[in-house]
């Protein structure tokens, strides 16, 4: 091809080369841009993924708020059935008239576990009645995540992914600078060394372009 090249007049080298200076040109502005778009993908993904950290964090605290309350209602409710036992263990040894009255705050502390019982969600009681805060964690934050994206792996996975990719566009401009450097050297040369410039190009060029072709298909 180069061999070709050498025997046309110097006015079609002339055309032959300022096509392949526009042609690097063009593919280099298509790699920038590329390159501008992945960048701004991937800071828009990082704050997505950022935001959905925030609302992970959140969703978390509001749950173990929840079961703060469920524990202190679980506790207030063992409290009265305490008390309300011991009422009645008091009961029976005193005399009637007390154990009366003993007998009828028992039913007011009995009273007042059901009232605490009944604060408390089924899910985070185990078949037995104790207490099992880690299955009621479990069940709401699953239902948080089927309602909101609380995952912020896959945003930071693909920004890093587009992050990568805009650094290996822009190292391609620059591979696409190289082969307009070797295109303007064989313009401007007059000697016959011009084919080696002109060749180093368009290898430069072919390189550049197989690459970027394949940055591409793999983002």
């Amino acid at each position: 091809m180069l061999s070709r090249l050498a025997n046309l007049p110097p006015a079609y080298v002339r055309v032959i080369i300022a096509s392949l200076i526009a042609a690097t040109s063009l593919l280099g502005a298509v790699a920038a841009w590329r390159a501008s778009v992945a960048s701004s993908e991937s800071g828009d993904l990082d704050r997505k993924g950022f935001a959905d950290s925030v609302a992970d964090a959140e969703q978390r605290a509001r749950i173990r708020a929840d079961l703060a309350r469920v524990l202190f209602d679980y506790v207030r409710s063992r409290a009265y059935s305490a008390q309300a036992q011991q009422l009645r263990k008091e009961a029976r040894a005193a005399t009637p008239d007390d154990a009366y009255h003993l007998r009828t705050d028992a039913k007011v502390s009995e009273g007042l576990v059901k009232v605490a019982r009944d604060q408390i969600e089924a899910d985070a009681l185990k078949p037995n009645g104790t207490l099992d805060l880690r299955r009621k964690f479990d069940i709401e934050y699953e239902l948080a995540k089927s309602e909101n994206d609380l995952d912020p792996a896959a945003e930071f996975a693909r920004s890093d992914r587009l992050g990568t990719k805009s650094e290996r566009l822009v190292g391609l401009t620059a591979l696409l600078i190289a082969a307009a450097f070797f295109f303007t050297l064989a313009q401007i040369t007059k000697r016959r060394v011009y084919l080696v410039y002109l060749g180093s190009g368009v290898v430069v060029l072919a390189v550049a372009a197989a690459l970027l072709v394949a940055v591409e298909a793999t983002a």
